[in-house]
């Protein structure tokens, strides 16, 4: 005779074999998942105290979680409002640092300026020494310039001499002499 399946308390009875091979067939898989669950139920219903001890662990965790997300809110709070407060505190700073460093260069650069200004002042003022052609000697460049152009005024008419052929103003503008022509060769040009 064969003998009868036990699956949750209820017997089955087989008269043909589940499977051929070892495999379980799903009769025999669905029978020992029943059989597992009500060995967990029997160890539940064996030690109640201990779900209610967990239960209390687990609300112990949950009030934990809870404190520490209040305080990790309160730290996230805390630190983007430092964080927040520092870049502008450091913002203003090189601000601040850049500006100061271009008034520093600003100040510097009208040094330079005024110096430069002062040296080329010296320069147009005739501290340009050169070779003097009339004299032989290094003079100021006005003075060897005066110098070349007295040279040139070997026909010139000094005042004395202008003043003295009585000339009018009008008589003199008819003529139409250039000033250079009077400079260089006034004689000749007024027949002295």
């Amino acid at each position: 005779m064969v003998k009868p399946l036990c699956v949750s308390g209820s017997y089955i009875s087989r008269t043909l074999p589940l499977a051929f091979d070892e495999s379980l067939s799903y009769l025999e898989m669905l029978g020992a998942i029943l059989d597992k669950l009500n060995e967990c139920i029997a160890q539940l219903n064996a030690y109640p105290d201990l779900l209610e001890k967990y239960e209390e662990y687990l609300i112990q965790i949950k009030q934990e979680v809870g404190k520490l997300e209040i305080e990790f809110a309160q730290f996230k709070t805390d630190t983007l409002g430092s964080i927040d407060l520092r870049f502008n505190d450091l913002t203003t700073q090189q601000y601040e640092y850049i500006n100061n460093q271009f008034a520093i260069i600003e100040y510097n650069l009208n040094l330079a300026l005024n110096g430069l200004q002062a040296q080329i002042d010296d320069i147009v003022a005739g501290d340009i020494k050169v070779y003097d052609p009339t004299t032989g000697l290094l003079s100021p460049i006005q003075t060897v310039i005066d110098n070349m152009f007295d040279m040139n005024r070997t026909n010139a008419i000094s005042c004395t001499e202008f003043d003295g052929i009585e000339l009018t103003a009008t008589a003199f503008d008819a003529i139409e002499i250039t000033a250079f022509n009077f400079d260089t060769n006034g004689k000749d040009l007024l027949n002295l």
